[in-house]
């Protein structure tokens, strides 16, 4: 049994694409529907919903208007900015491949514990125009960018918003949050810096301890030896992609900004559409650290996590009604949307590509016969 768990660890990190199995996508996919159905019955009891259809009959056709441009240069932003860098490696690569990859990458990350099946469902799908290893560049490079704008925007909004942190959940949330970005990015760091400097220390210790024939070390000894040919083959193709197209990472750096900023632009004209008073900062500081919050969280998409870090730092500014609300249409906008479209993706693929599978079966059986 262990064995068998070893085996598929390795196998999964010298191919990511492998999380892409139809069974463990509807599991997750009744997990997340529960979790998130729980969370929201939950937050419709703690705010005391009284005038809900009320509300909503009384937001503006403008705002409407305001949020589905907004909503549309978000999906275009999103996809952009992969899309530069994915043409930068495939100069035929179309923008309506990276925008089904990007749904995908949704789908794959409401669906999977800490969101790690977002990345593996974009490269699946981007099979018809990117190698494994250049999809997983064009994933790791706006990983990376990502990574590093959440962690500044957080960083500068803890500084500025001392005040909202009197609670013991969001204290405990940003530990949580800011801990798991470290620790990502000092592992990235050091695949893209020297794969080796630690893992060959730690595949000799086991390489020693494998020779006491100590089954749980040579099968230790195995999986960490996998994840180096792993993070050496990954590091050429990153540095590869630095050093030939620095321009290119700049600006989707630029691109990624502006699509933080639009999203944020998204949640204030949200706030002002549903009858609350907030500014443009507040709503900016507010949002990053909602993205601190949820980018590591442990259950499927973030469900729970972003929802209830939400509700605690929007309380100053929203009613339970008007709150409620703006944590509904928030994530059915942001995600939800997105994880709609991206599942007939996702299974629209799968499917094609068992048809293909058993196609080409059934004509090497009719060359066989004769």
């Amino acid at each position: 049994m262990e064995n068998k768990i070893t085996n598929n660890i390795t196998q999964l990190i010298s191919d990511p694409t492998k999380i892409i199995e139809k069974k463990y996508l509807v599991k997750g996919t009744i997990v997340f529907i529960m979790i998130t159905v729980a969370t929201f019955l939950t937050l419709f009891i703690l705010n005391d919903i009284d005038t809900l259809l009320d509300l909503i009959y009384q937001i503006k056709i403008n705002f409407l208007l305001i949020l589905s441009a907004l909503t549309a240069i978000d999906i275009l932003l999103d996809t952009y900015r992969y899309h530069i860098i994915a043409k930068s490696l495939n100069p035929n690569i179309k923008f309506r491949l990276m925008f089904r990859a990007n749904m995908a990458d949704s789908f794959g990350s409401a669906v999977t514990p800490f969101q790690i099946g977002g990345g593996a469902a974009m490269i699946y799908t981007l099979k018809s125009g990117l190698s494994l290893a250049n999809g997983l560049s064009v994933c790791i490079a706006t990983f990376v960018i990502s990574l590093l704008i959440i962690l500044f925007s957080s960083t500068i909004s803890i500084i500025l918003m001392q005040n909202h942190f009197s609670n013991f959940l969001i204290d405990h949330l940003l530990y949580y949050g800011l801990f798991s970005f470290l620790i990502v990015f000092i592992i990235i760091l050091f695949s893209l810096i020297k794969p080796d400097l630690i893992l060959n220390k730690i595949n000799s210790c086991l390489l020693n301890r494998s020779k006491n024939s100590k089954l749980c070390f040579v099968r230790l000894f195995q999986l960490v030896e996998g994840l180096l040919k792993t993070c050496k083959g990954y590091n050429l193709i990153c540095r590869q992609l630095i050093q030939s197209h620095p321009i290119i990472l700049f600006v989707s750096f630029i691109v990624t900004i502006i699509y933080y900023f639009n999203r944020f632009l998204i949640a204030y004209f949200l706030v002002i559409a549903l009858g609350g008073s907030i500014t443009l900062p507040q709503i900016i500081g507010i949002q990053s650290l909602v993205l601190l919050f949820s980018y590591f969280a442990p259950t499927p998409g973030g469900s729970g996590f972003t929802e209830f870090s939400i509700n605690t730092l929007m309380l100053k500014y929203l009613d339970g009604t008007q709150l409620f609300s703006f944590i509904c249409f928030y994530r059915f906008i942001l995600f939800y949307f997105y994880v709609i479209i991206g599942s007939f993706v996702i299974f629209s693929e799968l499917h094609f590509g068992l048809n293909k599978f058993n196609n080409k079966n059934h004509a090497i059986g009719e060359i066989r016969q004769y």
